[in-house]
């Protein structure tokens, strides 16, 4: 039940119940006592007597809608599960009667049973029988109404954004006769899915979560928190006005999921300034835990005493995206959550005549040195430029998820905040602080001031070659939204690879200008000496980072169509490609027939074997297309099958099986004649059928997934005798026939031996 137990009404209270029969275990009012409050501690509550299907039914004595029926089970576990076979029904009036889903049923250990029907129906009596002969007995038995709908915010990814919908379910709840705002809180678990950053304790990462009591006073948990089972990612209310209708508020049946941005940028008929108002109100009426009291209370100490003056933040967004495994993933996330250090500098510099300046982010250590860097230049020595990690050092030891949060209600106290303007972290801290704070750098410049200012200052910190290649990596992609030439874009990813030669995603990205250039010769010998052996290419154009948001398909799929686009047999590697990318979306028969493109140019490559061979082990799991069909498709066979269709099998079996007899052996010669004639005809049409198309070349032997026990077929004594008779006939002239004889003698003695 999603309900917290004080925002339900037990409609059974002081109400009366029914039994089909009774027995001897019952008490006094045995059927009433399964609706008393006062019963506790006992192992039932009512027990009829043993009959088939035995019910108990209580009657609300008017038709009420019903959210939940719970029904608490006999203590004693020997006999609970008979309660497996329970039917609940309601009725109107005692005659007509619906009966519940079992699909409905959820069961906690056999302990309770919540039937949660969320007013689908509204009903005077409620029926529980038993589907089998037996005695009905249960504990407790609550028919549930709601008090509220709820306005619940659960989101489960960073903290930031986990407070902005609690702020943003507040308000929009205050605004809302019968709802509650509530929110869920998944321990210890943020699911954006980008990556720590392993062995840096000097860069703060987002997936590091407080626990909810680590955060939250017990009284607001106790009042607001429910199961963190309910949680979404989902805006239910975008569109809506609070004029609206309360009915549009239930897109569930329960209430609505709430997103991550304040109201005012979703929903009708409201005035920014008054909602921002209203969000800064909401947060004062949160109640934190006595260690986050205290760090807003440090934020209050550093604001009061240490700065003393106006000041504005450069938020530098960009730790985990150019520091962690998502760095391979520039194109998610350059944008939205990276704010280049060469473009703060620039800022800095428009802004230190007049404000103080803090620096705020992720990476503690590039923050300090951008403070060294600027207080070194400033001209006006009044001006105070700190990071925050100073601000901090020597005076609070924090946690990564105690860091968050005061850095977040720092934020809230600037007098701008500069961001790229799409980071929840600064847009929490201005609903926060009930004012527009955030000035996004992409407002201030175009893209062609933000391509020469970066190129400026790119050399003017030291900050580590992940930074400055993240950096040439935004060089090159301004200079394809500028359309710059091709050249151009492509030297600064050249840049960016030296500077971090692991991150494979400026290889696709190389390679991507090729595809502009529509140089195919030159992408294909590109993938082989620089990028299909290498173990996590693949994973920076088909990898999780780029197949977890819907919304980044388009742009990903673009890139990944082209490699099918021009797959071919002048281009094995771009087929390669072609063949993994198909294999991934699970169009197994593309996979192969791009595979076999490969395999054609070079049938020894081990790349193209290893993953012919695992798309055949799915075609042979029969997870997709019928082998039987592909065989007749594209007439692959088995190894098996390759071998025993050799010139040497066929005639070693020719040779047993017209041994036997007087007439086989005259016979023999015309019919091993005969086989050769055959086999030759075959391998003449065989030659002029791949001349023709080279998809039908058949592959290696080794590619097979039966290779293995094929090569035992060429023990067999067939395999062997037809390979001497093929040898002798080559080297008739040397006696080849006479020794063919001797050969045949011991190859029969080994077979007896």
């Amino acid at each position: 039940m999603i309900w917290k137990e004080e925002d339900v009404i037990d409609l059974t209270k002081g109400k009366k119940a029914f039994q089909s029969s009774i027995s001897k275990w019952s008490h006094i009012d045995d059927a009433n006592r399964a609706i008393d409050p006062n019963i506790n501690g006992v192992n039932f509550a009512f027990h009829t007597g043993l009959e088939d299907k035995p019910y108990w039914m209580v009657d609300l004595e008017t038709i009420e809608p019903i959210d939940c029926i719970r029904i608490t089970n006999r203590a004693e576990l020997k006999h609970q599960k008979i309660n497996q076979n329970l039917s609940v029904e309601c009725s109107l009036d005692g005659i007509v009667w619906t009966k519940l889903d079992p699909n409905m049923y959820e069961w906690n250990n056999l302990d309770v049973l919540e039937i949660n029907v969320l007013q689908s129906l509204s009903a005077r009596y409620v029926k529980i029988s038993l589907n089998v002969k037996g005695h009905l007995v249960l504990k407790k038995v609550e028919v549930l109404k709601r008090k509220y709908s709820y306005i619940v915010a659960g989101r489960t990814d960073s903290t930031g954004t986990r407070l902005a919908t609690i702020i943003n379910a507040m308000c929009v709840a205050k605004h809302l006769d019968g709802f509650k705002f509530v929110f869920s809180w998944l321990n210890e678990t943020c699911d954006d899915h980008r990556m720590k950053i392993d062995k840096r304790e000097d860069v703060a990462f987002c997936d590091e979560i407080p626990f909810a009591s680590d955060i939250f006073s017990k009284d607001f948990l106790l009042e607001y928190k429910i199961d963190s089972k309910y949680h979404s990612h989902a805006n239910d209310i975008i569109g809506l006005s609070f004029e609206d209708s309360k009915s549009e508020f239930l897109k569930r049946k329960w209430g609505s999921y709430i997103g991550k941005t304040g109201p005012h940028k979703y929903m009708h008929n409201v005035k920014p300034e008054d909602i921002l108002q209203e969000t800064w109100r909401c947060y004062q009426d949160i109640q934190w835990s006595p260690k986050y009291m205290q760090i807003i209370n440090d934020v209050g100490y550093i604001c009061n005493n240490v700065i003393t003056d106006d000041f504005v933040i450069l938020h530098m967004r960009g730790g985990e995206v150019v520091l962690g495994d998502f760095k391979v993933a520039p194109w998610l996330w350059a944008k939205t959550k990276h704010f280049p250090y060469e473009i703060a500098i620039e800022i800095a510099k428009a802004e230190w005549e007049s404000n103080n300046i803090v620096i705020v982010g992720q990476d503690f250590t590039s923050n300090q040195i951008l403070e060294n860097y600027l207080n070194k230049i400033k001209p006006n020595k009044d001006i105070k430029i700190y990071s925050i990690d100073s601000l901090i050092k020597d005076r609070y030891n924090y946690t990564n998820p105690e860091r968050s949060f005061f850095d977040i209600n720092f934020l809230s106290k600037a007098k701008k905040i500069y961001a790229t303007g799409a980071s929840m972290f600064s847009n929490t801290a201005s609903m926060m602080a009930g004012k527009e704070l955030i000035h996004s750098f992409y407002d201030i410049y175009s893209d062609e001031e933000l391509y020469n200012i970066i190129q400026k200052n790119i050399n003017c910190l030291e900050i580590g070659n992940l930074h400055r290649a993240y950096c040439y990596y935004r060089l090159y992609d301004f200079a394809i939204k500028l359309n710059m030439p091709l050249q151009v874009a492509q030297d600064w990813l050249y840049k960016a690879m030296q500077e971090d030669n692991d991150n494979d995603w400026y290889r696709i990205a190389i390679i991507d200008t090729f595809f502009k250039e529509k140089d195919l010769k030159k992408i294909d010998l590109y993938l082989k000496t620089d990028c299909i052996y290498r173990e996590k290419f693949f994973e920076a154009i088909y990898g999780p980072h780029n197949t977890m948001n819907k919304w980044c398909f388009k742009y990903y799929d673009s890139l990944r169509d082209k490699y099918l686009k021009y797959a071919d047999t002048k281009y094995p590697y771009i087929s390669y490609m072609a063949a993994k990318i198909s294999f991934c979306r699970k169009n197994i028969s593309d996979a192969l027939k791009y595979i076999k493109y490969s395999l054609a140019k070079d049938p020894s490559n081990k790349f193209f074997l290893s993953l012919y061979a695992e798309i055949k082990s799915k075609i042979d799991d029969k997870n997709d297309t019928p082998i039987a069909k592909l065989k007749t498709d594209i007439n692959i066979g088995t190894a098996k099958e390759r071998i025993t269709n050799t010139l040497s099998y066929k005639l070693g079996q020719a040779m047993i099986k017209n041994s036997n007899s007087v007439i086989g052996y005259i016979k023999m010669p015309f019919i091993l004649n005969n086989i050769r004639i055959n086999h030759a005809k075959e391998k003449i049409a065989y030659h002029n059928k791949i001349k023709n198309n080279l998809n039908l070349k058949l592959p290696s032997l080794d590619s097979y997934s039966d290779y293995t026990e094929a090569l035992k077929l060429k023990n067999h004594l067939s395999y062997k005798l037809g390979e001497a008779l093929i040898d002798a006939s080559k080297n008739w002239y040397k006696g080849g026939y006479i020794k063919f004889l001797f050969k045949i003698n011991k190859l029969k003695t080994n077979k007896e031996k």
